[in-house]
C-alpha cells in the first residue's frame, strides 16, 4: 500500500440503524477467526486503524464503524442523542445487524471508553474485550482534555475551534491536541483531514453532544460491571503515555478477574500507531487464549 493509499478513507458501507446511520468498513474474510471490532478515538475516524487492520484481515473479518466522534461524515438526525451510551448502543446494533456473532471488540482512548460500555451494557455482542491507553475509572476525559466540555456547550464554537486547526499546523499538532498522542508526529494531512469535518454544522451539532456528555460516571459503572460480570480483557498499554497512566489498567487487571496486562516500553496513547504488531498479537492472543508475552517496543 502506498503512503498516499495509506492515507486515503477508503469506501464505506453504511447501515441504517434505528436512530441513525452509521458508517464503517468491512473487510477480511467471512469466515474462520471470530469477527474483530475496531472503535477509534475521538476527532479521528476509520484510519486511526490504518496500520492494524492489514494484520488482523487476513484471518479475520474487521469492523471499523465511523464513529459520530468529529470526523464522521454523516450527521445524526437533529433530535438524536450521542452521548457515550449512545454510540456504545449503535455499535452493539451494528454487530447484531450485521449478525457477527459475539465478537473480539478492541479499543483505544476514548474509543476504549466506548467498547467499555459496549462490553458492559451490550454483552451479548461482546465475547472478548481489547483494550489499548484509554478512559476508565474517573478518567473521562483526561483532566488535560477538560477543555473539551466547555467546547461541548456549543457547536459554533467546534466550528471555530474545527477552522483554526484547519489553518494552524503548530495547533494540530500541540500538546494539548495531536503532539503527545503517538512517537513520531501523525502525518499532517491526516490530522487535517481529521479536523475537516467539524467545520459542517451538522457535524459539529453532534459532536457537542458527544462532548459534553464525557462524564467519569459512565465508565465507572462500566468498570463496576466488568467486575462483577468479568469476561476475556486483554489490556495493551503504553508506557510513555503522559495522558492514561498504567495505574488504569493496572487497576482493570486487578478488578476483572483474569484479566492480563501487556507494558509497551516507550510507546504512547494511539498504541495502534505506536505499536500495531502489539497490539494484532493481542487481539490474535485473546482468542486462543494464550498469555502474551511482554512487549518492548521502543525501537519498533
Amino acid at each position: 500500500m502506498t503512503h498516499d493509499a495509506e492515507l486515503s478513507l477508503q469506501p464505506m458501507n453504511r447501515a441504517r440503524l434505528s436512530d441513525s446511520e452509521l458508517e464503517y468498513l468491512d473487510l477480511g474474510p467471512r469466515s474462520g477467526a471470530p469477527p474483530v471490532v475496531l472503535l477509534h478515538p475521538f476527532l479521528t475516524d476509520t484510519r486511526h486503524y490504518r496500520k492494524l487492520v492489514p494484520l488482523l484481515s487476513q484471518q479475520h473479518r474487521v469492523i471499523v464503524p465511523l464513529l459520530q466522534l468529529g470526523a464522521h461524515r454523516v450527521p445524526l438526525p437533529p433530535e438524536a442523542k450521542n452521548s457515550p451510551l449512545d454510540l456504545a448502543r449503535r455499535v452493539a446494533e451494528l454487530i447484531r445487524q450485521l449478525e457477527l456473532g459475539a465478537v473480539t471488540l478492541v479499543g483505544n482512548d476514548s474509543g476504549g471508553a466506548i467498547s467499555q460500555l459496549v462490553a458492559a451494557h451490550h454483552r451479548d455482542v461482546v465475547a472478548r474485550l481489547v483494550l489499548a491507553n484509554c478512559d476508565a475509572y474517573e478518567v473521562f476525559p483526561p483532566k488535560e482534555f477538560a477543555y473539551l466540555g466547555v467546547l461541548g456547550r456549543s457547536a459554533s464554537l467546534l466550528r471555530l475551534t474545527s477552522w483554526l486547526l484547519q489553518r494552524s499546523r503548530t495547533l494540530r499538532h500541540g500538546p494539548l491536541t495531536f503532539g503527545r498522542l503517538s512517537r513520531q508526529p501523525l502525518p499532517d494531512a491526516l490530522v487535517r483531514s481529521y479536523c475537516e469535518p467539524l467545520a459542517q454544522a451538522g457535524i459539529a451539532r453532534d459532536t457537542a453532544k458527544a462532548c459534553a456528555s464525557f462524564k467519569p460516571a459512565q465508565t465507572l459503572e462500566a468498570a463496576r460491571i466488568l467486575a462483577a460480570k468479568p469476561l476475556p480483557l486483554r489490556l495493551v498499554w503504553g508506557m510513555a503515555d503522559p495522558f492514561f497512566s498504567v495505574r488504569l489498567a493496572e487497576r482493570l487487571e486487578r478488578d476483572v478477574r483474569g484479566a492480563e496486562l501487556v507494558r509497551l516500553p516507550g510507546v504512547m496513547a494511539f498504541v495502534p500507531e505506536d505499536a500495531p504488531e502489539a497490539l494484532a498479537e493481542a487481539v490474535r492472543a485473546i482468542e486462543v487464549g494464550d498469555r502474551p508475552a511482554q512487549a518492548d517496543c521502543t525501537t519498533s
